[in-house]
């Protein structure tokens, strides 16, 4: 398992279209990638600030989204939205507790 989580910052005018453009990239990234398992979308309401928490199969199925057309579209339409963006990448650890 392979974990996302990117915590972003918008325009505060953008708030709205950002919205609506990250929660249908998350759909079509749900509906149109196999090893993506989950992808919430989070919203600090006193801020304009999400977060981003995926679960990829693996880390090549997270290269896989990035390489997705739908992806390339958002992160074209929202680039000059974006205020501050942070991305961290989490693997699950095996072995013994």
């Amino acid at each position: 398992m392979h974990a996302v989580v990117v915590t972003i910052e918008v325009l505060p005018e953008k708030r709205n279209a950002f919205r609506d453009a990250i929660l249908t990239n998350a759909a079509q990234s749900l509906a149109a990638e196999p090893g993506c398992l989950t992808f919430d979308v989070l919203e600090n309401p006193k801020s304009p600030e999400f977060l981003l928490y995926e679960i990829y199969r693996d880390a090549e199925a997270f290269r896989e989204h990035l390489a997705m057309r739908h992806f390339h579209d958002f992160d074209r339409a929202s680039s000059e939205w974006v205020v501050k963006k942070q991305v961290a990448e989490y693997g699950r650890l095996e072995g013994k507790p």
